[in-house]
């Protein structure tokens, strides 16, 4: 299954291909283009694991840089890293972490990234205090598809690689640790009471 968002770029990718095979004869470069283009626009299906309502599901399928602790705004933020390599193997899906009925998306410019690098960010802010804020990367591609509500686990939009802050409730409890590989719709923290 192919994202909505490289529907297009890889139908015009195989006309491309197709034509310039037709006229001159087949290319290795162009069907090495083709197949990372699939690569980096494929979209699995993956199961809700739990359909509880306290439960946040992970929004990508990336790796746990940091977790921290703001006491003074009472939350906390799990930061996501997904890099170039891992899209070529993961999905470059973002999905909602939890069901909400009233999405904003708050486009921040000159985000700092990394030491010398600074990117223009997507803050999405969900129901119950859950926000998102997406920075992508150098040469990253991302796309967002945001409605007004969406399930959980539904797709909202599309980044190859960068960071993900997910800010959560001080309350929460948290089931995923620094270092750890998690999945898309893979349970990552408890809403606290």
């Amino acid at each position: 299954m192919i994202a909505s968002s490289g529907k297009k770029v890889i139908l015009i990718a195989w006309v491309i291909f197709i034509l310039y095979t037709f006229i001159f004869s087949f290319s290795y470069l162009l069907f090495a283009i083709l197949v990372i283009l699939y690569l980096l626009y494929k979209s699995p299906e993956r199961e809700i694991n739990d359909d509880d309502a306290g439960v946040i599901l992970s929004p990508a399928d990336a790796k746990v840089l940091a977790i921290n602790i703001d006491e003074n705004n009472k939350e906390l933020s799990v930061i996501l890293k997904k890099s170039h390599i891992s899209a070529l193997y993961y999905s470059s899906e973002l999905r909602a972490p939890i069901k909400c009925e009233n999405i904003q998306n708050i486009v921040k410019n000159g985000m700092q990234y990394s030491k010398n690098y600074f990117s223009n960010a997507n803050h999405i802010i969900f129901d119950k205090g859950i926000s998102m804020l997406v920075k992508p990367a150098r040469f990253s591609i991302k796309n967002f598809n945001l409605q007004s509500s969406r399930k959980k686990g539904q797709r909202i939009g599309l980044l190859s690689s960068g960071l993900i802050e997910l800010k959560l409730p001080y309350s929460s409890t948290l089931l995923v640790g620094v270092g750890d590989k998690i999945l898309a719709n893979s349970p990552i923290a408890n809403i606290g009471e």
